[in-house]
């Protein structure tokens, strides 16, 4: 699928099976960019909608998530890399992404069967 894809993911929580990443998907495209990543409080519910919160967000979440994703169809963003010590205590983490995919190449094929 191309356009924007969108989503989340928790640090620590091991009762989940996606403790401390978060999964991304292109379908049969690739991630060409990554338009928003925060690990922190971001806020917004809406894909392409997600900001920054000005006092928990962690300096280096855009770049872990290029480093991760750019170029392929599916990754992994492990959120184990984030030091929660550069956050403020008061602070309860998450991430959200959102990312560009580009859109699934069609292959069309002309075929012409005889009859008779």
């Amino acid at each position: 699928e191309g356009g924007l894809q969108c989503g989340k993911g928790y640090k620590g929580n091991v009762n989940d099976g996606n403790a401390n990443k978060a999964e991304v998907s292109c379908g049969g495209g690739v991630v060409t960019d990554v338009v928003f990543a925060s690990y922190g409080e971001p806020t917004g519910t809406v894909c392409g909608g997600y900001k920054e919160s000005a006092m928990c967000h962690h300096p280096e979440s855009l770049n872990v998530a290029k480093k991760a994703c750019l170029g392929l169809k599916s990754c992994s963003i492990d959120l184990s890399v984030f030091d929660v010590n550069v956050l403020p205590s008061t602070c309860s983490p998450h991430f959200k992404y959102t990312v560009q995919c580009s859109n699934v190449p069609v292959t069309r094929v002309d075929v012409e069967i005889p009859i008779g």
